[in-house]
């Protein structure tokens, strides 16, 4: 008994767990040997002829080995038997002799952090649609699942998967959700429906460098998107009714437009904005959303002033850079005056573009000074419209 409970070497094991002993090899052993036998049985009244043959030939250590042999043992030729070990060691000399200097070399993963789309998404032409075999033999969602694109998004590696799993390599998490939330802000200006990602949603994984694959994920299952990583086990039956479809083609405009438009910091700080407005909006917390909004809104407001107004002002003298001193002084030009001069100037275009300002920045008045709360429909008049904002940068940026 002693003996069994020795411990296998690295090098001697097929199948090298640390702490594993011969007894466990032995279970492998028996365990191939009924599953053989069962299909034997299965398949006795077949056409197929049966040989009298050694199936699994498996070495434990220097003083044990065991064999799954399938037909008469009286039957094998010991001579047959010689011959084939003796080639297998001769040709286990030769694999050795050429084996590639890198083999042992241990696989380096770099480090990430990942999460899921939600509302929970399927990207791909169709939904899986398992076969009769697959839905018998329990084929999980995963073995569906597909990389559907890999890129350098601000030169580090990012991977998005058909089942909405997105990672980027990242080391610190407070910048991955920054970057992840980035990508869910474009996402949802090409109109595909996504919340926010809390840092605390995030998971760890591990990517590949060299094919760009992920090595290994762990995920906190502590809110409706981070359970989805359940999900990935299940068999895809009736996706339709609890995910969205997103085609292929508009992943790859979305990450073909991704780069170009999140070199701004400022325009950066307008995605977050708007996913946060849209997330409040779709729980039902219309005053929040309504305020988010209007900080797009009344910052892009800011930047039409200054391009306009300020930045063509001429400090060619001391009473020029004291009235471009002052227009810079927020204290002094309340919103209410920024939208009437844009719209004396022809900035703001319409008399209808002009009242939906004012409007809203005095619903944003109510709302903050007097308590007011905020319809749906008003707050949606403010998501949309900066909705139109983000949308006018993205094609200025085209």
């Amino acid at each position: 008994m002693e003996k069994w409970n020795k411990l296998v070497h690295g090098n001697e094991s097929k199948i090298y767990i640390k702490d594993r002993k011969y007894s466990d090899e032995i279970k492998i052993i028996l365990i191939n040997g009924i599953e053989t036998f069962k299909n034997y049985i299965q398949n006795l009244h077949s056409k197929r002829k049966k040989t009298n043959s050694t199936i699994i030939k498996m070495r434990i250590g220097p003083d044990a080995f065991g064999w799954v042999h399938l037909g008469k043992i009286q039957e094998i030729k010991p001579e047959n038997e010689v011959f084939n070990i003796i080639s297998q060691v001769k040709l286990r000399k030769k694999q050795k002799l050429i084996k590639p200097i890198n083999e042992n070399r241990e696989k380096k993963f770099i480090q990430g952090y990942g999460t899921f789309f939600y509302p929970p998404i399927w990207i791909g032409d169709q939904f899986p649609n398992p076969s009769l075999s697959d839905i018998l033999s329990r084929k999980p969602l995963v073995k569906f699942t597909k990389t559907i694109q890999d890129i350098n998004y601000k030169n580090k590696i990012l991977i998005i998967k058909s089942d909405g799993f997105v990672a980027i390599e990242e080391t610190d998490r407070k910048k991955a959700t920054k970057k992840l939330n980035e990508i869910m802000a474009i996402a949802l200006l090409f109109d595909i429906p996504v919340s926010i990602i809390n840092e605390s949603e995030l998971g760890e994984v591990k990517i590949d460098p060299d094919d760009r694959k992920i090595g290994s994920q762990s995920m906190p299952i502590n809110s409706m998107r981070t359970s989805l990583v359940n999900a990935q086990w299940n068999i895809p039956v009736n996706m339709e009714f609890n995910r969205i479809k997103i085609s292929k083609n508009k992943i790859y405009k979305l990450f073909g437009t991704i780069d170009k438009i999140t070199n701004d910091e400022i325009f950066k700080d307008f995605l977050i904005f708007y996913l946060e407005s849209y997330t409040y909006f779709m729980n039902y917390l219309y005053s929040q959303s309504f305020i988010i909004s209007w900080l797009i809104v009344e910052r892009y407001l800011s930047i039409k002033w200054k391009e306009k107004i300020i930045d063509n002002i001429v400090e060619n003298d001391k009473q020029n850079k004291n009235r471009k001193n002052d227009l810079k002084n927020p204290g002094r030009w309340s919103a209410y005056y920024i939208i009437e001069t844009l719209r004396l100037l022809g900035i703001i275009k319409t008399d209808d573009e002009y009242k939906i300002f004012m409007n809203l920045k005095r619903k944003r008045d109510k709302i903050v000074h007097e308590g007011q709360e905020c319809s749906k429909k008003e707050s949606e008049k403010c998501l949309n419209l900066a909705k139109r904002i983000l949308n006018e940068q993205i094609e200025n940026n085209k």
